[in-house]
């Protein structure tokens, strides 16, 4: 019975372990976005520096990264508009949103324009390229 009770204490302290560290993951996170997506490129862009190189860290650079969503509300219109315009293989059930990225980056790409309820954002995010060792 003793190793039932050890074994069943473990697991307690593993999942109370584990809510804790999924919670500073949860703040890091927070932090990371921060920084990466306010703060570095606000400041890299205030002193026109595209990229940076940080010794045994890596290269710092500003990309724009798009993101593209749709309102629950206006799901159904641009549904029926990606079928009427040929692009019915975005739609299943649901546009993923790294699909609809990907896609709408190809529109404005190429010059084409996005319908009107659709709401696309540059985002200005600093990554980071690993330095070799």
């Amino acid at each position: 019975m003793s190793t039932l009770t050890n074994l069943a204490k473990e697991l307690a302290i593993l999942k109370a372990d584990k809510t804790k560290l999924e919670a500073q993951v949860k703040s890091l996170n927070k932090q990371i976005i921060a920084i990466s997506v306010g703060k570095l490129p606000e400041l890299m862009q205030e002193l026109d520096i595209p990229k940076f190189v940080v010794e045994d860290v890596g290269t710092f650079y500003i990309q724009n990264r798009l993101e593209v969503s749709v309102l629950a509300e206006d799901r159904e219109s641009i549904y029926a508009w990606c079928k009427e315009e040929g692009h019915g293989a975005l739609v299943v059930e649901y546009i993923w949103p790294r699909t609809l990225n990907a896609w709408a980056k190809d529109q404005l790409t190429e010059g084409q324009p996005l319908p009107d309820k659709m709401k696309a954002t540059f985002i200005p995010t600093t990554m980071l390229r690993r330095s070799s060792k």
